[in-house]
């Protein structure tokens, strides 16, 4: 089997968009106590990814550093790990409810995570409401690939005052881990009489099993590895895979894209692909030529947080020609005379 390739392209996530939305400003009413509030705002993606119409909870940390600017010497007297649950359109709540410093020029500063941690999902907070400077989050990876979440972490707000937020502090969320997926094609070339049928993709390698990140700035540390995975993609068996045409189509099945812990060292994987060729022939007892192949590739990747990396396998089966024939010349063999008299 022959021109069987694997183009791999790393492709960034497109920016967060600017949010123009406006708030109200503070109530006139004298001292009256004005509730924090929260807004979010994700990156549209696909797959078991969170997005803007999908995110129902977060993790808060508050500063309030009074009429002082942000220090990484602040610790968070004001929310620790607060969960804020509730959906884009319906609002966010929390409690117990926290009201903003009625002091003039009074600050306050905010992290955020999403989703908020719970043991199924490996999510825990690392800094404890003692440590100073900005909250850390600690992932350790589940075992089962549905619970992996998409963690979201939001860019810091530093210094907001009920004046110049009006009251809601809103969150612009950004993808933490790395993402990869599968796409699939033919390659160049005519397949008469045959339909090809991808069967299942697997990829193995040894993928980080936790590490942590800082809330302020979105660096991980602390990454261990250690165990070898291997994670599957099955679209059906012989003639019940997925049709394969000339242009690349999404091989992702239900389960989505595969998110995992970036940074490190480039790490290698095994790309393990198995097909299907089947082939119209009468002349055969089933009516059909099936057959089954399996190939498989090496490769290595260095991830980045919130980039995609999407491995696209082209699958090109060779056919079996036939080149001229060749006759053999007759052999020399006994001669024998035969003489009557």
């Amino acid at each position: 089997m022959k021109n069987i390739q694997l183009i791999m392209a790393a492709m960034a996530l497109a920016g967060l968009c600017a949010c123009n939305k406006t708030e109200e400003g503070p109530s006139s009413t004298v001292n009256a106590p004005r509730p924090v509030g929260f807004g979010t705002y994700v990156n549209l993606t696909r797959g078991k990814d969170l997005q803007t119409d999908n995110l129902r909870d977060f993790g808060v940390f508050a500063f309030h550093t009074r009429n002082e600017s942000w220090s990484p010497s602040a610790l968070p007297d004001f929310m620790y790990n607060q969960k804020v649950s509730g959906s884009v359109g319906e609002g966010f709540s929390y409690t117990p409810v926290k009201y903003w410093p009625s002091s003039d020029g009074a600050k306050l500063s905010f992290f955020a995570y999403a989703p908020y941690g719970t043991v199924a999902n490996g999510l825990s907070a690392q800094s404890s409401n003692t440590d100073a400077g900005a909250p850390k989050i600690k992932y350790a990876v589940p075992s089962g690939e549905a619970d992996q979440p998409d963690l979201l972490v939001a860019g810091p707000v530093y210094d907001a005052t009920l004046q110049q937020s009006g009251g809601t502090v809103h969150f612009q969320f950004r993808h933490s881990l790395s993402r990869i997926g599968f796409q699939a094609r033919l390659a160049d070339g005519g397949y008469e009489g045959s339909t090809l049928y991808l069967n299942a993709i697997s990829l193995t390698s040894t993928f980080p099993t936790s590490g942590v990140i800082d809330l302020g700035d979105g660096i991980w540390s602390d990454v261990t590895s250690g165990r070898e995975r291997t994670v599957s993609r099955n679209f059906g068996q012989a003639a019940n895979g997925l049709v394969l045409g000339t242009a690349r189509q999404d091989a992702n099945g239900l389960a989505g894209y595969i998110m995992c812990i970036p940074g490190g060292e480039a790490r290698s994987y095994t790309l393990s692909v198995t097909y299907t060729i089947v082939t119209v022939d009468p002349a055969l007892s089933g009516g059909a030529l099936v057959c089954t192949n399996t190939f498989s590739k090496d490769l290595t990747l260095q991830t980045e947080a919130g980039k995609t990396y999407n491995l696209c396998i082209q699958i090109g089966p060779a056919a079996i020609e036939f080149s001229d024939p060749e006759v053999s010349v007759w052999a020399v063999g006994e001669t024998v005379d035969i003489a009557h008299s």
